[in-house]
């Protein structure tokens, strides 16, 4: 599988966020309460948290998709006048009119020539082991393949920050396992800043370096993962995080959640 064709330190490092007060209400019903939040450039973050807390909506307002909240929200990007977000959905989104590379391609926008386009849009689908399919139409692919060409659309603009809402949440286990890597692996080639909602613990702890838990509209935990990549899912320390976790999540913990040697 080929990389994505490498950006120089000078075009991208990933976006710094920076959150204060930010508050969301639909109607009667607020989702955020004065949430307040700092992410690093090349950042991994995981937000997790029971379905209603806020998550998505939080995933939204950064990705510049709702703009009726209050507080202030700065992404800034080192390099570019304004910082570039990508968003990737628990649906491919795929225009079933179109080919498979065709919709990669549509990830650049209409400023870029067809024949430029056509060839980042190539280097996007080799990157995700699907070089060889750019000519054929959606349907015909699985689940997984679909995902891939819409994590290749994602990334061929080369975004500094990389917004994912419950992207692997359709996929069996073992092609969720296989996103999950080739997941890591392009974010650890291109250095953009990454948010990922999910329901998953194990996934929360596999890729991100830091996981934020979402509780009433509020930031109820915000821990850093010592863990080396790869992780091991099944060592002693990953698995009593899983657990502490799990734990807070569910309301059953009294602890604090930590790592645990």
């Amino acid at each position: 599988m080929n990389a994505l064709p490498q950006a120089s330190a000078a075009d991208i490092k990933g976006a710094a966020i920076s959150i204060r007060h930010v508050g969301r209400s639909f109607a009667s019903k607020t989702v955020l309460t004065d949430l307040k939040l700092d992410i690093e450039p090349g950042e991994f973050v995981a937000v997790v948290g029971q379905s209603g807390c806020g998550k998505s909506t939080l995933l939204r307002i950064i990705a510049g998709l709702d703009h009726a909240y209050t507080g202030k929200v700065l992404i800034e990007s080192e390099g570019r006048d304004t910082a570039s977000a990508r968003i990737m959905y628990q649906e491919p989104r795929l225009l079933p009119w179109a080919s498979v590379i065709d919709n990669v391609a549509m990830g650049l926008g209409p400023d870029i020539t067809r024949q430029v386009a056509l060839i980042r849009a190539r280097k996007a689908l080799e990157a995700v082991g699907l070089g060889d399919r750019g000519s054929e139409w959606p349907q015909v692919l699985s689940g997984g393949q679909k995902q891939r060409v819409a994590l290749a659309r994602a990334l061929v603009s080369r975004p500094d920050e990389l917004v994912l809402d419950e992207p692997l949440g359709a996929l069996d286990a073992l092609t969720r396992i296989e996103m999950q890597q080739l997941l890591e692996r392009v974010w650890l080639e291109e250095g953009f800043t990454a948010l990922l909602v999910t329901h998953d613990v194990v996934e929360a702890l596999t890729l991100a370096d830091r996981v934020v838990l979402i509780e009433q509209g509020e930031i109820a935990l915000d821990f850093k993962l010592p863990f080396a990549r790869p992780r091991k899912r099944s060592s002693v320390a990953f698995v009593n995080l899983e657990e502490r976790l799990l734990a807070a999540l569910l309301h059953t913990n009294h602890q604090p959640v930590e790592y645990v040697i």
